[in-house]
């Protein structure tokens, strides 16, 4: 009986470490997939270089932006790079 309560007790802190570490795996693989999705990349680049200035992007800029955004919803730098636009158009706080 206690062999049967030592494999379970076991097999659950084996799943619950594999548990973590897929979801440790799954929240950098936002960031990783955008830093090799080329073309994201050079559409955060060329947003990331207009926002600075305080202008506006343009809204087919803003287009791609929002989809990489709902495609990496956890990668830091797509979520900064959104939000940042969305000050700059005056819509941030129309949606915290």
């Amino acid at each position: 009986m206690l062999d049967i309560y030592i494999n379970k007790s076991l097999w659950l802190k084996i799943c619950l470490v594999g548990l973590c570490i897929l979801m440790f795996i799954s929240c950098q693989s936002d960031e990783t997939a955008v830093q090799n999705d080329l073309a994201a990349k050079q559409t955060i680049n060329r947003v990331s270089e207009i926002l600075p200035t305080g202008s506006k992007i343009s809204n087919e800029d803003f287009t791609k932006l929002k989809a990489i955004y709902e495609k990496y919803p956890d990668s830091e730098t797509v979520f900064q790079t959104y939000k940042s636009d969305l000050i700059v158009r005056k819509d941030w706080a129309t949606l915290e």
